[in-house]
């Protein structure tokens, strides 16, 4: 059993017993829904300060959940290294080629040796070995929906200076992506967790839009 607790509105505090499995014990303390957790994880009284996350910090998420801006505005400052995932596995100028696997891993291994780097991204065929290296894991982890709801404005925006986006790919709307939202990445979190549970990086795991920009003010990113 895991003990989570967590600062709500105007300051208060609530628990939630959940099983290692992520799913809450009922006739607990069982008020909010909160993503999966992992056997051993650490019990988060407060925001966690920038300067506990680390030099070597990885952020995984479903798609459109903030993960490439994050990155970007981390970064940005504290002067490290930035590096999308998306951009290593696919090559540029392409409507979204994949590259061979054994060469996206490898160049994704060589990004670990850095002595600094945010790596944003997810690719579970390598997690183990960047959560291994990493300071400091943060899962954006925001309801499918409104990561939809995103990718869809998104789409529609176009913008090609979007962080993290390929260079030279023209395609930004693609049903398969709704799907792997909707459908895929539910599977997938439950994976994710078992990575994180066998490292011995606690994650920090944020799961609203709204708690993700509260982040952004207290970490002062701009």
């Amino acid at each position: 059993i895991a003990i989570w607790e967590w600062m709500g509105p105007g300051g208060f505090c609530g628990l939630q017993l959940r099983c290692l499995d992520g799913f809450p014990l009922r006739g607990g303390f069982d008020s909010l829904a909160l993503p999966p957790v992992c056997s051993g994880s650490r019990i988060w009284r407060r925001m966690k300060p920038l300067n506990e996350l680390g030099q070597k910090i990885s952020i995984i998420g479903t798609s459109n959940s903030g993960k490439s801006t994050l990155a970007q505005y981390l970064a940005k400052k504290l002067k490290v290294p930035c590096y999308h995932l998306d951009q290593l596995a696919f090559h540029p100028n392409t409507n979204w080629v994949r590259r061979p696997s054994e060469e996206f891993i490898q160049d994704h291994n060589k990004l670990l040796s850095g002595e600094s780097w945010i790596i944003e991204g997810n690719y579970s065929s390598c997690m183990k070995e960047r959560f291994d290296k990493s300071d400091s894991v943060i899962w954006l982890d925001s309801s499918v929906i409104s990561c939809v709801y995103r990718y869809v404005a998104r789409a529609i925006k176009n913008d090609s200076s979007r962080p993290g986006r390929l260079d030279g790919a023209t395609k930004e709307f693609n049903f398969d992506m709704i799907t792997h939202i909707l459908f895929t990445y539910p599977k997938l979190r439950k994976r994710y967790s078992g990575l994180l549970s066998s490292s011995n990086v606690s994650p920090l795991i944020i799961s609203s839009m709204k708690n993700l920009n509260k982040y952004y003010k207290d970490w002062e990113l701009d």
